[in-house]
């Protein structure tokens, strides 16, 4: 059945008609009432409302058969999808439609394969693709996506779909797939390899749209089955660089919807690794690439697997995933930097985190910063604010570690040699940032009697200051403080 050509028409029922119609329909009750499982009576209520011009009565007769009735004949079924398209009435159309996705598996084979009358291979995927484009069309407002992810660049329009059609567009897809599995690809889409491949292709698109509607509204489970679907799909495509791109990207879709989700469960979450870890394979099984760059979809996959395991609280997952990407030759300070700031989210957690565990993670994340500082620095020209910003980072998650001074004065005294250096080029406001924290910090330590600490960061508050002209003239103050910590002096 083709989705196009439903053209409205006009059959007039004259009074003799309309009274044979009203006789039709009651006998067709009656037959339908003595035997509710025989589909002859269904199927001629249906043809009769659709005749007598209430498609919409037909429509309902047939849903109300498919839910009664287990088999119906697959060519009957058109006939009446025919008929209905006739007269131009989708709904009736996707009724007569629906009742053949959604037969049980061993009526689906019944009527499509062990039938006398069994209908032409590709039957089947001929309905899928027809149900799902009749229900989009004409309700869609369509839009051309322009940042689709990877192989998905050329993909279909994207569909902005009311959330009732987007509910029939997933049962439809649901049901189609069953029946795939059920009667198997060579069976359900027939054997033209060409027509077979546009066709799961544009069911994969559809799929995919649709995940990234309901995804933009914040729909997570949908967003999950849309895209499980989608890779679903795929899986019967030619086994292609493209195809395998599409698979990975619609588990890692999957996999975020499961993450995003401020609801989600522990059970959900193993599957959101399950599937991450289904997209790695796919990506190790990709070609690799001809440039030194590293494949942001990699990135991307270890980031997600690490919130993953930050939310499960597997630490010893977590600390593999961190070393993994510390030896990585072609890590960069970005992911250093972007995989440290997963570690430190500890609202990711679904359970409480206990100290331990914070600080096996802080710890973590400050290794991660200094690789990223030691990264920048070793290019040709470092760019000193990113510099700065990720020593602010660092230097932040060494202080808050409690106890641990020598580790966040070492940091900041990295910070401190490079404005000796640099002087001005080191950005301005994280100078005045550093000079105060290291002021704070003195003047902490001084209060609890920890003394040569305190003059170790007064010291560098002094130098920091130095640096900048609207600093300087608090240096007298910071040095007269600092002096005051000399053994022997008075405070």
């Amino acid at each position: 059945m083709s989705p196009d050509g439903m053209n409205e028409t006009n059959n007039e029922v004259t009074p003799d008609k309309q009274a044979l119609l009203t006789a039709a329909i009651a006998n067709a009750k009656r037959a339908r009432d003595i035997d509710p499982d025989d589909f002859a009576a269904r199927l001629l209520l249906f043809r009769a409302y659709l005749i007598q011009g209430r498609p919409d009565l037909a429509s309902a007769e047939m849903q109300k058969a498919s839910a009664d009735i287990s088999y119906f004949d697959a060519g009957s079924l058109a006939e009446a999808a025919c008929a209905a398209q006739d007269i131009g009435s989708a709904d009736a159309v996707l009724s007569a439609l629906k009742c053949i996705l959604e037969m049980p598996s061993g009526s689906l084979q019944k009527a499509i394969v062990e039938s006398s009358n069994r209908p032409h291979p590709g039957f089947f995927g001929s309905v899928l693709v027809s149900f799902i484009s009749i229900l989009i069309r004409g309700v869609a407002t369509v839009k051309r996506s322009r940042d689709s992810l990877e192989a998905n660049d050329n993909a279909s329009d994207t569909f902005v779909l009311s959330s009732e059609v987007l509910n029939g567009v997933l049962s439809g897809l649901q049901a189609g797939l069953k029946g795939i599995q059920s009667l198997g690809i060579d069976v359900a889409f027939g054997q033209d390899e060409a027509r077979r491949e546009a066709s799961l292709k544009y069911l994969a698109d559809v799929a995919w749209n649709c995940g990234r509607d309901v995804g933009q509204r914040g729909q997570h489970d949908l967003w999950t089955l849309f895209f499980d679907i989608c890779y679903d799909l795929n899986t019967y495509r030619e086994d292609t660089e493209e195809v395998r791109k599409s698979r990975r990207v619609s588990r890692i879709m999957a996999a975020v919807s499961i993450i995003e989700n401020d609801q989600k469960e522990q059970q959900e979450l193993q599957q959101a690794r399950e599937r991450l870890e289904e997209a790695n394979c796919l990506s190790q099984a990709l070609p690799s690439s001809s440039n030194s760059a590293p494949d942001p979809m990699n990135q991307l996959l270890v980031l997600l697997t690490a919130r993953c395991f930050v939310a499960l609280g597997d630490d010893n997952a977590l600390a593999c995933c961190v070393a993994s990407v510390c030896h990585d030759s072609h890590a960069n300070a970005r992911i250093f930097e972007q995989l440290a700031t997963v570690c430190l989210n500890q609202s990711e957690s679904v359970s409480t985190v206990s100290s331990e565990s914070r600080a096996r993670r802080n710890e973590m994340a400050t290794s991660l910063l200094h690789s990223a500082v030691d990264h920048r620095l070793s290019c040709k020209n470092p760019d000193l604010t990113e510099i700065a910003v990720t020593l602010r980072e660092l230097i932040s998650a060494e202080v808050s570690r409690g106890e641990l001074g020598n580790r966040s004065f070492k940091a900041l005294s990295r910070a401190v040699g490079l404005i000796k250096e640099k002087g001005d080029d080191y950005p301005s406001d994280e100078r005045r940032w550093l000079a105060a924290l290291a002021w704070d910090r003195a003047q902490m330590l001084g209060r609890t009697s920890r003394k040569a600490e305190a003059r170790r960061w007064a010291q560098s508050s002094i130098d920091i200051a130095s640096s900048d002209a609207a600093l300087a003239t608090y240096v007298p103050r910071i040095a007269a403080f600092r002096d005051s910590l000399i053994p022997g002096s008075e405070s």
